[in-house]
Formats: structure tokens, sequence, C-alpha cells
């Protein structure tokens, strides 16, 4: 967009704001990658809440963080969905996958 500036009567080519733009950036910031963590092979038994499960295995490997999940991907006859697991800081997630290796 041409811009006019008011002290010295010049106009000034200024990149426009747009709320495309500004949705873009507010979802990179809520959308931290470095904060989740993908757990795939957890069972999808209607009676058993996702939340549940994954709580239960950050206990087994001795870690209580506080996190949201969410299943991502599409449904697929035989296959179980990922689990999309949202922590509050990075590092907490880097500490969870060094105790990964005990699962196994």
């Amino acid at each position: 967009a041409v811009v006019s500036t008011q002290s010295t009567g010049k106009k000034a080519n200024r990149e426009s704001i747009t709320i495309k733009k500004i949705k873009t950036v507010v979802e990179d910031v809520e959308e931290d990658r470095s904060k989740n963590l993908i757990i795939f092979g957890l069972d999808n038994h209607p009676g058993s809440p996702v939340d549940l499960k994954v709580a239960r295995l950050f206990e087994y490997l001795g870690e209580k963080p506080m996190f949201s999940v969410e299943r991502i991907g599409r449904n697929s006859p035989g296959k179980v969905k990922p689990v999309k697991v949202i922590l509050n800081k990075a590092a907490t997630v880097f500490g969870l996958l060094s105790k990964a290796k005990t699962l196994k």
C-alpha cells in the first residue's frame, strides 16, 4: 500500500498488514512445535480416555507434566490414529524423550 507521511509529504511504500498475516503470526506463536510430542500405537478404546493413558505413560516414566492431547490424522479402518501431546515447555519434551528408551 502507498502511504503518505505527514512530515515530508512524500509517499512511502509499506507492507499492508492484513488479517490473514495477523492470524498466521498468532498461529505460529500458539503452535510451537518444540513443545509437541507424537505418540504412535496408543490404542483407541472408547471406555478409556486418551489423556488418562498418556498420564499413566508419563507416570511410568517418572514424570507428571501439564499437557493436553488430541488424536491427529485421518480415520482408517484397522489403524490407530497418533496422539499429539502438547506440553508447556520444550525442556519437558526433551526430558521425556530421553526417558522413552526405557519403554522398549
